[in-house]
């Protein structure tokens, strides 16, 4: 055991070497491994897939050369430890990634009829969720005012109905999956105070609605820049279909005011 220890701290320079033959081909594969790893930009799950797999085959031809070949029972020790480490990280990751069905009904709903079909990925809209806060109205229950409320966050519709007020009269309604106050995303920086609706919402029949906090949502956005892009994208589609349904809105009016 005293000699096993014995060259720990030896450290000697020399300028006459007698150069060894190339090692044998696990070192060479870890080391191929280990500069794949440098082409890797962890800007995704799926980087940071290709991250650990790149540092657990590495690991482990390190591990396997230091106790098959120099017999170093250090070297296969400290490299065997690095690979069972990656390779559990490794294991989270795919765990966190697996397709499975939400608990939350609605959530579910949310995920199939908005953000799946635009590409989001699950694990991908479970972060975004997270920081979504459910709120439940009843019929005739305001959720914003004209002129009052803040507008300092995104909401989603996932159960109900909720009807569009200005000036108190009624102009649309906010049906199923859609944002109710996406206009006013677009507008908006995180950076920028928070302005006042410029309609009244209020439930035409009991209804759930997912609220985002804007700083919240700012902050996932800055980790996952393809994230925000998909978002920006539903909010655009979701206020081109409110113009539409308002122009159509206004058409009828004066159809009817015409005859």
């Amino acid at each position: 055991m005293k000699d096993f220890f014995a060259n720990i701290f030896q450290f000697e320079l020399t300028t006459q070497c007698n150069w060894l033959p190339a090692n044998q081909f696990l070192f060479q594969l870890a080391n191929i491994s280990l500069v794949l790893t440098y082409f890797v930009k962890p800007s995704g799950l799926y980087e940071l897939i290709q991250l650990r797999v790149s540092l657990t085959c590495a690991g482990l031809c390190f591990g396997l050369w230091g106790g098959t070949v120099i017999c170093s029972l250090d070297c296969m020790v400290w490299n065997l430890a690095f690979t069972v480490g990656n390779a559990c990280h490794l294991v989270y990751i795919l765990a966190k990634m697996w397709p499975s069905p939400f608990k939350n009904s609605h959530h579910e709903l949310i995920f199939v009829n908005v953000f799946g079909p635009v590409g989001l990925k699950r694990y991908q809209f479970r972060t975004l969720m997270t920081k979504a806060k459910e709120i439940q109205l009843q019929t005739g229950e305001y959720y914003a005012r004209q002129g009052y409320t803040d507008s300092k966050h995104i909401s989603i519709l996932a159960d109900g109905c909720v009807e569009v007020l200005i000036n108190g009269q009624s102009t649309n309604y906010v049906e199923l999956f859609e944002f109710l106050d996406s206009p006013e995303w677009l507008t908006l920086t995180d950076d920028d105070a928070p302005s006042k609706y410029q309609v009244s919402l209020v439930a035409a029949e009991d209804s759930v609605i997912y609220q985002f906090q804007r700083k919240d949502l700012f902050t996932i956005f800055r980790k996952d820049e393809l994230l925000k892009n998909i978002f920006d994208s539903i909010i655009g589609k979701d206020i081109c279909k409110k113009l539409y349904s308002l122009h159509q809105s206004f058409l009828m009016k004066d159809c009817i005011t015409i005859v």
